[in-house]
């Protein structure tokens, strides 16, 4: 591990480089912590999850591999982890989690937009993003369940919101499931902030959100959002559900697929009575 740690220029001592070379290492590390987890151990002594938030923060133009390689040890390194959670937050994790998702997000909006959407490869806009999200919503959790302030650290990833934002709104949602990453693991990071945090956002948006919804005063109280989650959701009933009989369907990932998404659904209800009645009339029965 000590090797692979200099050839992937995650060692104190060595120099970052962003190569075939030392991206193959990076894989080798991911690799290694998923198959034997006691390997953490030598890796927090070394501080590589620093190093990794280093280099994401600092490094321009990292390749999309790099980044989602340098993610994925992070959310290996933090599961159940509130003490590396809280050393990578008070070192500025949320500003390079928002610089990798800012874009990856906006390649993915532009390539929609040019109608030349890139997932062939293994590693692109949408795995990364995907694994960024993973990341972010795994401090968020872990931070929660150590009895932090969920809140103090909403207020610090916030920044992350605006992608989020776009990526459920610009990117239209899969086919014919829509609740798959990276639309999933959006829903999954946003469940994370309570509705103060995501309303103070969404009212705050920046250009982007000119050219999708009208922003005037009474478009800033999440019913665009809303309205596109809605659809989501009904969509992936007919997707998990066709039979409309859900103990007859067997399938053990509904709750797990559409509780996320529900929690949001409850937090946004729970807290504006326009987006209430907004959920209910895309929701529950007509009376007729």
């Amino acid at each position: 591990m000590s090797t692979l740690l200099r050839i992937a220029g995650l060692h104190k001592d060595v120099e970052s480089k962003d190569t075939v070379t030392t991206r193959e290492a990076l894989k080798c590390i991911a690799n290694s912590i998923y198959l034997k987890a006691d390997i953490k151990i030598f890796l927090e002594r070394e501080q590589v999850h620093s190093i990794c938030r280093s280099i994401l923060q600092t490094r321009e133009h990292l390749s999309q591999e790099a980044q989602f390689l340098l993610c994925r040890i992070l959310f290996f390194l933090t599961i159940d982890r509130a003490d590396l959670v809280r050393d990578l937050v008070q070192s500025d994790i949320a500003i390079s989690l928002e610089k990798v998702l800012t874009q990856n997000v906006a390649q993915i909006a532009n390539e929609i937009s040019r109608k030349q959407i890139n997932r062939n490869t293994p590693i692109n806009a949408y795995t990364v993003t995907s694994e960024a999200l993973k990341l972010l919503f795994n401090i968020l959790l872990t931070g929660a369940k150590a009895e932090e302030c969920n809140e103090d650290y909403a207020k610090i990833f916030k920044g992350s919101l605006g992608s989020i934002f776009r990526l459920l709104t610009q990117v239209p949602f899969p086919e014919p499931q829509p609740l798959i990453p990276p639309h999933s693991q959006a829903i999954h990071s946003l469940m994370q902030f309570p509705y103060n945090i995501v309303a103070e956002k969404w009212s705050a948006q920046n250009e982007w959100a000119a050219g999708c919804y009208d922003m005037k005063e009474d478009k800033k109280d999440l019913s665009y959002l809303t309205e596109k989650l809605a659809g989501a959701f009904n969509c992936s009933i007919r997707s998990l559900i066709p039979s409309g009989l859900p103990d007859e369907d067997g399938n053990k990932q509904v709750d797990a697929t559409l509780a996320p998404l529900i929690l949001v659904f409850v937090s946004f209800a729970d807290n504006n009575n326009k987006l209430k009645a907004g959920l209910s009339k895309h929701l529950l029965p007509s009376d007729k």
